[in-house]
């Protein structure tokens, strides 16, 4: 298709011809090579029904007349052309040689006559058996003799300087030598299709695959149209057929749609886009359609795609690089390269042979020119990668800024909000303490020394308020002391402390119960009174004990809602369950009838009632609670010592138990002894 479009561009240059000499050709001793060509005359045969042994006599030699151009393009339909040449060997010695008309296949054939023969006397040459690319004929010139040589030329593109005469040994070197330029092309080739494949594979960016399909179709439309034309087309699949003008067709698309996805055309330059897309269009469909058209038709629909797509391709590369695409330098140097050496391939049609170049090496200039665009077109999708990182490396850079710029914002905002969120807190943790002053302030004092019994409480909140709490109420010579662990701890136990306080204070003291059992179920129906209206959100309550104590008889009178209740008794420990019930909840009772445990005192003997913070504090070597036997063995050991050292050292060996585990609960522990200025009924 490149062939077909830049004959249009080269239409201007000037033809130069070689003047046809009637004399013969004196060959030297083995000259290697020897255009026969700009020595010969030709003869049109618009009936083909010229004869060999007719061209041979005198009368019909007259008619041969020089050519005066060494080109000659028989076009489609016109009929064969008849060239003569007369060669003589000056030397002493018989030389072989090979004549060379064309490419293979290319319908000629050639006949040999010696002047001193009648005219149907001549010899039809044979091919010759090694013949791989061209069109060979073997003969033998003996010593001081001249012959003409007629050949007839077929094929509908023909070059008289394809005539040529060529020893053997000139003949392999050649051969040799192609082959080593088209392995070095075809694998240089090859070895940038696959790296671009595994280009494509990794980084999944569409261009390095359009670059393949751009390298194959190319490739393949060379090696057709260039390198093997007459081996692998047949006879009839020459330069004018349907398969030949649809074979350049793929170029032109991969190229195009290359050209778009390296350039950004659409973005960059979007009228050559447009212009990129017609062609693209206008491609396929003669590619779709052409097959039910005639070769005539097509050459007036393919052949001015040769000499369109380069303009397109160069014109949206120049734009593209005006506009700062570094990849479009390179790419624009690609196709100037390319464009030399197929434009010194298609001048040689017109006899225009450039750098010393011949038709039989005119094609490693488009070889060499290939090989260069390739690598330029590879490295300006190099050039193309370089500046997506570069703009990537870039945004990153930015995004890094912006970024920082967010974190020192928001860390701003979190040094201000955290500053907030601790004055926020400081307040919180003020009106919390200043709640546990008011806690205190309702809760008995911890220290009670009277004639008649000693009381202390171990009071250890797990927060700064308790969900704990305790009350001691002494009238006359009766006393009550209660211990309670409402629901949760904190602030929100804190305010159930609150309403239980209130509570067993309403029913011993302003009632003035007399029955443990019946200050329990007063205080229930009291608790679920004062949270009716919360009940619809949370279900709270509480776990207390109750013990009433007659001081003049010593008669302790106890009731239990699940706290436990430890008698220290003339060196026996007695451990009293509580109910099962708990008070204040929603289905708490509040006509139980409570278990009353009565046991008449003595001197020393001693009372515990604890929350269940202290029995269920985990701690130890694996984690488990510090449970009612170890508090039983604790006690055991230290009923000698002082009732307010006792409590001090349990709180001590509790803490060391803990140890690393966190507080899971208040802790309330309330201990009654009685003195030994006691006085017993």
């Amino acid at each position: 298709m490149r062939r077909f479009g830049l004959l249009l561009l080269v239409l201007g240059l000037f033809l130069s011809g070689f003047q046809v000499q009637a004399e013969p050709v004196n060959l030297q001793i083995k000259p290697g090579h020897l255009l026969i060509g700009p020595q010969a005359f030709y003869l049109d045969d618009p009936l083909e029904n010229l004869e060999p042994g007719q061209l041979f006599s005198v009368e019909k030699r007259r008619e041969f007349k020089p050519l005066n151009k060494p080109y000659n393009n028989l076009g489609i339909h016109e009929a064969p052309v008849w060239y003569l040449a007369r060669i003589t060997n000056p030397t002493d010695q018989t030389i072989d040689w090979l004549l060379r008309t064309g490419l293979f296949d290319m319908k000629t054939a050639v006949y040999l006559h010696r002047p001193q023969d009648s005219a149907s006397q001549f010899q039809t040459l044979k091919p010759w058996e090694y013949a791989l690319k061209y069109e060979l004929f073997d003969f033998q010139l003996g010593a001081h003799e001249t012959v003409d040589l007629l050949v007839r030329a077929d094929a509908v593109v023909w070059h008289v300087e394809w005539l040529e005469l060529l020893d053997e040994r000139s003949y392999w070197q050649d051969t040799i030598r192609d082959g080593i330029l088209a392995a070095w092309y075809y694998g240089a080739l090859a070895i940038m299709i696959g790296y671009n494949l595994l280009l494509f594979l990794s980084i999944r960016d569409s261009v390095y695959l359009w670059y393949v399909a751009t390298m194959l179709t190319f490739g393949f439309f060379q090696f057709i149209g260039i390198d093997r034309f007459g081996v692998v087309w047949s006879e009839d699949m020459n330069f004018y057929s349907v398969w030949s003008y649809l074979s350049a067709l793929p170029v032109s698309v991969a190229f195009t749609v290359f050209t778009q996805r390296m350039l950004h055309t659409k973005v960059v330059c979007p009228n050559w886009n447009r212009l990129l897309n017609f062609n693209l269009f206008f491609s396929i469909g003669v590619l779709v359609f052409g097959w039910f058209l005639q070769p005539e038709s097509l050459e007036y629909l393919v052949t001015p795609l040769g000499f369109l797509l380069p303009l397109l391709l160069i014109g949206a590369g120049i734009h593209s690089h005006l506009a700062g695409n570094e990849a479009a330098k390179y790419y624009l140097t690609a196709w100037g390269v390319y464009l030399v050496g197929l434009t010194g391939f298609t001048a040689g049609f017109f006899g225009l042979w450039f750098f010393g170049l011949s038709p039989w090496s005119a094609n490693w200039l488009v070889k060499i020119c290939s090989a260069g665009e390739i690598v330029l077109l590879a490295r300006a999708l190099g050039a193309r990668y370089n500046a997506i990182k570069a703009r990537m490396i870039q945004s990153q850079q930015e995004m890094i800024v912006l970024k920082e710029n967010q974190a020192k914002m928001l860390e701003a905002k979190v040094i201000e909000r955290t500053k907030e969120l601790q004055e926020e807190q400081e307040r919180t943790l003020d009106s919390i303490r200043y709640a546990k002053i008011i806690q205190d302030s309702y809760l008995p004092e911890r220290h009670f020394d009277f004639e008649s019994f000693r009381l202390e409480a171990l009071y250890s909140p797990k927060d700064i308020v308790s969900g704990d709490f305790y009350f001691v109420h002494l009238e006359g010579q009766t006393l009550w002391m209660v211990t309670a662990d409402c629901t949760g701890h904190g602030v929100p136990g804190a305010m159930m402390t609150m309403i239980g306080l209130s509570s067993f204070r309403r029913a011993i003291v302003e009632q003035h119960l007399n029955d443990p059992g019946a200050v329990l179920n007063e205080v229930s129906k009291l608790v679920k009174s004062g949270l009716q209206k919360e009940r619809r959100i949370t279900d709270d309550g509480l776990e207390g004990a109750c013990c009433k104590i007659d001081l003049n008889t010593g008669l302790a009178q106890i009731a239990s809602a699940r706290l436990p209740i430890i008698i220290w008794q003339k060196g026996e420990l007695i451990k009293l369950k509580g109910d099962r019930v708990q008070l204040g909840y929603e289905n708490s009772p509040t006509n139980h009838t409570y278990q009353i445990y009565s046991h008449k005192l003595g001197l020393g003997d001693r009372i515990f009632i604890t929350s269940d913070g202290l029995i269920d504090q985990p701690g130890g070597e694996q984690g488990f609670g510090f449970g009612f036997k170890r508090l039983a063995r604790f006690l055991e050991t230290q009923h000698h010592s002082d009732l307010a050292q006792e409590l001090e050292q349990l709180g001590s060996a509790l803490d060391q138990y803990r140890a690393d585990y966190k507080r899971v609960d208040d802790i309330c522990c309330l201990a009654l002894e009685f003195g030994p200025q006691a006085t017993l009924a």
